[in-house]
């Protein structure tokens, strides 16, 4: 059976939770590539490419996603990230591509659209190697390429039609991804360096770009990587216009409503419960994170604590050192005492027979006077 699209998905190192397809279109084929010969899927038709061991985990990513002919039996390819869930046909969105003649369907950067903010936010963010950003920006410095140029890709969602130019497209990244890379393995943030090819080679495509909403909608729905947690849900107002920059000049990027007024009413119960469910989880990890501070600030008293009673205990020792050592400068003055007093005591015992003497010399020199006075009255 010729399918009309492929919807292609990945699941390397079991990053993702595999996600099935709610209603299928009987039009589309769903394939998931993976290393883990342990997924089963009832909706997903399941591809161990044995080509790919010993690649990292990421490098597995990357090969797949420029790659997507390989596994693709239809002329269009629908590519999603293994966090995104496909709830619905996307049969509206494939309509608009086929419809308007598009060569690839891209999604600009919600929230940036320059490439030295996005490098900086990686860094910031996710501790990202600013040697390995540096090297990336100065490779693209040496191309010639104007930073001020306005115009970044994200790429957890794609179309692409089977062609020669998306072909070649995917083969640049390839190569440009492989130059960039360090360690054996292939550059890592692959959103900024596709944007460097698109921007520099492949500007005169015809690209349909899409809001982010298309994420957050009937069709599909976006989470955290490897739980089911949704991923910073997100409320449109349709009235106003999503314009992002593509090719250095603000585009509209298309929305994809829901197809009634009354599935309409209720994909927003559905976001409601959603933001319900997304704002317990928030206040539960804003209680864990106080928790945890309240334990850190514990900890660092118990530290202060055990700092202070060290101190004190190393006090204590110095002073029963001290105090031993007073204690042996008093018995070291006691013996000198000792010493001293027997000194003073022998002195003594001298001057007592130093004086005796004396007094017998007296008594003796006092009869020999008289003895003489006596002579001489005689």
């Amino acid at each position: 059976m010729k399918y009309r699209y492929t919807v292609l998905t990945y699941n390397f190192g079991n990053q993702e939770t595999l996600r099935e397809v709610r209603n299928k279109d009987p039009e589309a084929e769903y394939i998931l590539v993976t290393d883990n010969y342990s997924i089963i899927s009832e909706t997903w038709k399941v591809i161990y490419d044995q080509t790919l061991e010993g690649l990292a985990p990421f490098d597995k990513v990357l090969y797949v996603r420029y790659n997507w002919f390989k596994y693709s039996s239809a002329d269009i390819c629908v590519r999603v990230d293994g966090s995104i869930e496909i709830k619905e046909s996307l049969k509206p969105l494939v309509d608009i591509f086929q419809e308007g003649h598009y060569d690839m369907c891209l999604m600009p950067h919600p929230f940036r659209d320059c490439f030295l903010d996005e490098y900086n936010a990686w860094i910031d963010i996710r501790g990202y190697d600013k040697a390995q950003a540096q090297k990336c920006i100065e490779s693209m410095a040496a191309k010639g390429y104007d930073f001020s140029y306005k115009g970044l890709f994200q790429l957890n969602f794609s179309i692409q039609r089977r062609d020669a130019v998306n072909e070649g497209m995917n083969r640049d990244m390839m190569e440009y991804l492989k130059e960039l890379g360090k360690d054996g393995n292939m550059e890592r943030i692959d959103q900024i360096p596709f944007s460097f090819v698109v921007n520099t080679k492949y500007s005169h495509l015809k690209i349909l770009p899409v809001s982010e909403q298309i994420l957050r909608s009937y069709y599909m729905q976006f989470y955290e990587h490897n739980n089911n947690v949704p991923n910073m849900n997100m409320f449109y107002d349709y009235s106003i216009d999503d314009e992002r920059y593509m090719f250095n000049k603000k585009v509209k990027c298309l929305y994809l409503h829901t197809p009634s007024d009354k599935v309409c009413a209720r994909e927003q119960e559905l976001q409601n419960e959603i933001r319900d469910v997304w704002q317990m989880n928030k206040q539960k990890d804003m209680s864990i994170e106080n928790m945890e501070g309240q334990i850190r600030h514990k900890d660092n008293q118990v530290a202060a604590l055990e700092h202070s009673v060290s101190d004190m205990q190393a006090y204590i020792d110095n002073s029963k050192i001290h105090i031993e050592q007073q204690q042996h400068c008093i018995e070291q003055q006691q013996v000198h005492i000792g010493n001293l007093q027997n000194q003073i005591n022998c002195l003594s015992e001298k001057n007592q027979k130093h004086l005796k003497q004396i007094r017998i010399l007296l008594i003796l020199i006092g009869m020999m006077i008289i003895g003489l006075i006596g002579g001489i009255i005689i």
